[in-house]
């Protein structure tokens, strides 16, 4: 089913994904060498904990596709490193109807 919340897009630079908490849905790396050291970072620069290694054999697409989305809590920064050719990323910002750390305020029963 298609996820309206969802984006994607084809990076071929270092930079800021997204700026806000969410979900890590997908990626692919597309080396042109033989070896890249690509990373995922929960934050908005290198400094951030690193949420996984983007590794491929050359010139062949290799999916981390994980069973269940991976929650990152500062932000999705991605370092592209050298031999690549560019990395699709598929994310899902969080919004105040999808917050997984956060219970709903109890209702406080009715007077009368």
């Amino acid at each position: 089913m298609y996820n309206k919340q969802r984006q994607s897009n084809y990076f071929t630079a270092d930079g800021v994904i997204s700026k806000r908490p969410g979900w890590l849905h997908y990626a692919a790396v597309i080396p042109t060498g033989a070896t890249t050291n690509t990373y995922l970072y929960d934050g908005q620069n290198t400094t951030g904990d690193k949420i996984i290694p983007l590794q491929a054999a050359a010139a062949t697409l290799t999916p981390f596709a994980p069973a269940k989305p991976i929650y990152f809590k500062k932000g999705l920064y991605l370092d592209v490193g050298t031999d690549v050719s560019g990395v699709f990323v598929q994310w899902e910002e969080e919004t105040e109807e999808k917050r997984p750390h956060m219970a709903q305020p109890p209702v406080a029963p009715a007077e009368g």
